[in-house]
């Protein structure tokens, strides 16, 4: 995000044609007033919602900057996370998940799972949220309580199944269970089925033991066939 604050900066140190503060919350309100129109028409304007709403986030900062052209990225963000902190918080409504003190927070869990051997885009697919939101939880910002209800259910299951080494999870990444539903499927899904991911990895578990003991008893074959010589 702070590159496009930078190239907003950029046009609006480069553009001298002596406007004042006035003069450019009036065009504030103006590119407000075309966003409306395209929200209203259903975006079937030549900028549609998408322009419009850059041309709002365009003349904003430019007020900004004629009024403190002394700010920095750095403290841009740092106000930015405490505004948009603020904005969660206080409205978001739906995000109805009951989080007790005994949870992990988000970010403790994410580090978790990316220690082990997850990327950016596998924990974004477990947690159910964008790439982005899961750099910027990282970063500080804080997780939803949805996400930060969906970790807690989840990782105990994972990490129950692959004892903290998560990169293993990608052998099953594909794979597909008793229904058709293949691994990657479960963990996308909006709601977790719990019982179907336990059921999921504890086979999983099974498969890899069976595996381990039919390939010592392969080698404890041949030592013995070694043994006995030709």
């Amino acid at each position: 995000m702070s590159r496009a604050i930078a190239i907003a900066r950029h046009y609006s140190m480069e553009i001298h044609n002596d406007r004042s503060l006035v003069d450019a919350l009036g065009s504030v309100e103006r590119e407000t007033a075309e966003l409306r129109t395209e929200v209203e028409n259903g975006s079937k304007g030549v900028d549609g919602i998408k322009g419009e709403a850059i041309d709002v986030f365009n003349s904003t900062l430019d007020v900004l900057f004629l009024a403190h052209p002394e700010i920095t990225m750095e403290e841009i963000d740092a106000i930015m996370e405490a505004k948009c902190r603020k904005w969660m918080l206080k409205y978001a409504k739906e995000d109805d998940q009951t989080c007790t003190e005994t949870m992990r927070e988000a970010d403790d869990i994410m580090s978790e799972l990316k220690a082990g051997g997850l990327t950016i885009e596998e924990i974004a697919e477990v947690a159910n949220i964008e790439q982005n939101s899961v750099e910027c939880v990282l970063d500080g910002s804080l997780a939803s309580r949805r996400t930060k209800a969906r970790l807690n259910a989840i990782f105990p299951v994972l990490n129950k199944a692959f004892g903290g080494k998560f990169r293993s999870m990608k052998t099953i990444w594909m794979k597909e269970g008793p229904d058709g539903v293949t691994f990657h499927e479960l963990l996308s899904t909006k709601v977790v089925d719990l019982t179907k991911l336990g059921s999921f990895v504890a086979a999983h578990a099974a498969d890899e033991e069976s595996r381990r003991d039919e390939a010592f008893e392969t080698v404890s074959g041949a030592e013995l066939n070694a043994a006995d010589g030709p």
